[in-house]
């Protein structure tokens, strides 16, 4: 997971690209859904990595979405230290990202692993 996000952070933070070498989409354009593909994964890591205490599938989706809420915001907020623009479109595509992912996983996460244990023994039904 650490790599992933190294990556993440890194190629969000390179100097602005020729536009003219991006892909030009017509619905949506190429760079959004990159934002939204590359934050889904990110929920999806954090939600079944380690890296979060193991709570049950919709804690651990509500954590990741925070966690990846926080790193998102200043994700935007830093790029142009790097001669990047802050978006608000970046920005919701990451968000919109975040919670697909965090949904998904945790969707993913009850259909394998039904009756998680909980701390305190109790099974994870949220």
């Amino acid at each position: 997971m650490g790599v992933y996000w190294a990556v993440l952070f890194v190629v969000t933070h390179l100097p602005q690209i020729n536009h003219d070498s991006v892909p030009q989409w017509e619905l949506i354009p190429f760079d959004k859904t990159m934002h939204f593909l590359t934050f889904g994964g990110l929920a999806g890591w954090l939600c079944w990595n380690r890296f979060l205490p193991q709570r049950g599938a919709w804690a651990n989706a509500a954590l990741a979405l925070v966690v990846g809420v926080i790193y998102g915001v200043v994700e935007e907020i830093t790029q142009p230290w790097f001669g990047r623009v802050c978006d608000a479109g970046d920005l919701m595509a990451d968000l919109l990202g975040l919670l697909v992912g965090s949904i998904v996983s945790a969707l993913l996460w009850k259909r394998i692993w039904p009756d998680t244990p909980r701390p305190g023994g109790t099974t994870d039904v949220s």
